[in-house]
């Protein structure tokens, strides 16, 4: 892998409650960014929730990666984010 892996931009910017981003991986060449979503919201005792949301409309391969399917047997294999 090269050292930058995932390309993208500011889109949005409204601190501390929400920031809109692009989002491209560099080995998928035939897809047009995606958007990454941070919403941040006051919650009990100080802390805060965020909700992250990938728009995957029109990516029909980071779909696919995201998901967790092989290309070669069309399965989906679980993820896991550690």
């Amino acid at each position: 892998m090269p050292d930058v892996v995932v390309t993208g931009e500011v889109i949005e910017a409204d601190p501390p409650r929400r920031l809109v981003q692009t989002w491209a991986p560099v080995w998928i060449e035939d897809e047009e960014p995606g958007t990454i979503t941070w919403d941040i919201e006051p919650s009990a005792h100080g802390s805060v929730r965020l909700t992250l949301t990938h728009d995957l409309t029109g990516r029909p391969t980071t779909a696919e990666q995201v998901a967790g399917i092989k290309e070669r047997t069309g399965r989906a294999e679980p993820s896991v984010i550690t």
